[in-house]
């Protein structure tokens, strides 16, 4: 009886997992709008039953989708950050592990932020959806701010304001990845953020 629960549970899993799959290749080939919940149904060789048995709407699959592709990434993330040692060395980790993110999700994070756009006028999100999002983006520029005060209040690095530095390492990753529409190498571009932000631009 035990062996049948577990095969069910897994089973449920499975068919979660390839819905979510089915939906990653449909919102990044037509965006948030164009795709439908038909083209990820037929995709994923289900039916729409069984797609909204685990997804209320369409709403609810893509943030899902956005959600748990991010948490390994964000779980790294806030350890880096939470480390101890060197400053720069936690920087650098950070900062990597958002543009492998970025690398591997460029064109689900457009979407977002398209949505989250305070003027939008094709958005559907609710104002509690559009605050829920955008304070898990606001997350990673207050962590990113945590380390880099850390680092002036050991005389590591210089700036004193670093929620405004915070913000603008934020930019330059995202601009980075928008920019060229997630195709980077990670590590390169890990070097030039680095050397831009760490030793900036003039001699």
């Amino acid at each position: 009886m035990k062996h049948e629960f577990l095969a069910n549970d897994e089973d449920k899993k499975s068919k979660r997992q390839n819905i979510l799959d089915a939906a990653f290749v449909i919102f990044s080939q037509k965006g948030f709008h164009k795709a439908t919940v038909d083209e990820i149904i037929a995709l994923a060789d289900t039916g729409k039953g069984t797609v909204y048995n685990y997804f209320t709407n369409k709403e609810q699959l893509f943030f899902t989708l956005l959600e748990e592709r991010g948490l390994n990434y964000h779980e790294r993330f806030v350890q880096y950050a939470d480390d101890s040692g060197d400053v720069l060395q936690k920087l650098e980790r950070m900062i990597r592990v958002q543009l492998e993110f970025f690398a591997e999700n460029t064109s689900l994070w457009q979407i977002m932020v398209h949505e989250l756009r305070p003027f939008s006028k094709t958005s559907r999100l609710s104002a509690q959806q559009r605050m829920k999002y955008r304070e898990r983006v606001d997350e990673r520029t207050l962590l990113f701010a945590k380390v880099i005060e850390e680092g002036h209040r050991a005389g590591v690095i210089k700036y004193p304001d670093a929620q405004r530095a915070a913000s603008m390492l934020f930019s330059i990753i995202i601009g980075t990845a928008f920019s060229t529409s997630g195709q980077f190498e990670v590590e390169d571009r890990l070097t030039s953020i680095r050397d831009l932000v760490f030793h900036g631009i003039a001699r």
